[in-house]
């Protein structure tokens, strides 16, 4: 959350900002690449092996 301003840390500790400036979380780097991730174990844990295959390809080449 640091990443949007809505906490702020300095000398060890953190303080929460009261009234943070609305901004999605996709406008976070680190919280996008947690979906992908949870995306990739989704398919991993409850995928077929053509679907994981598929989903593979798709991130390689960069299509959705």
């Amino acid at each position: 959350f640091e990443e949007l301003d809505f906490i702020e840390r300095s000398q060890g500790s953190v303080t929460f900002i009261t009234q943070p400036t609305a901004k999605s979380l996709t406008a976070s780097n680190h919280f996008v690449r947690l979906g992908q991730m949870a995306e990739m174990e989704q398919y991993f844990m409850e995928g077929s092996l053509s679907e994981l295959q598929d989903w593979m390809l798709s991130r390689r080449l960069g299509v959705s």
